[in-house]
């Protein structure tokens, strides 16, 4: 039952982002799909070598140049696309990226960062934080 709960899940996000959706079924990267009214194509991905570059400013995707194009790779899957979705610069909550089990932040510097902790199914989380005395005095509460 949670197995086709899991493919329903997966189904729904086959239009919007059909990357996350080929990553559900295929349980790896290197994957996307097309969508395709009831039904969804499943593609493999050529994989290219491809470089982090410096950018202005702050984005959800890594920025990269990939044979001699720049573009992003996107969140999780690793898919590159010319488009990046910008954010806020933030050192207290920085866009961080997994790069093969190597974790940068990117505040647009990169910056080497701890392993994030993986949730667990069925299992509250501890959290584990710093004091960050600056926030009680820039309004969030």
């Amino acid at each position: 039952m949670l197995a086709r709960q899991i493919i329903g899940n997966a189904l729904s996000q086959s239009e919007s982002r059909p990357d996350i959706f080929a990553l559900a079924v295929m349980r790896k990267r290197g994957f996307s799909a097309i969508s395709a009214s009831e039904a969804a194509h499943l593609i493999s991905c050529v994989e290219v070598a491809c470089q982090i570059r410096a950018a202005k400013t702050c984005f959800n995707e890594l920025p990269v140049t990939c044979k001699g194009a720049e573009g992003f790779l996107r969140p999780n899957t690793k898919i590159f696309t010319r488009v990046g979705t910008l954010r806020e610069c933030s050192v207290v909550f920085p866009a961080i990226y997994d790069i093969d089990d190597v974790f940068i932040a990117m505040n647009p510097n990169v910056t080497l960062v701890q392993k994030p902790g993986i949730i667990q199914p069925l299992e509250v989380p501890t959290l584990n934080y710093k004091e960050i005395r600056s926030l009680t005095t820039s309004g969030i509460y």
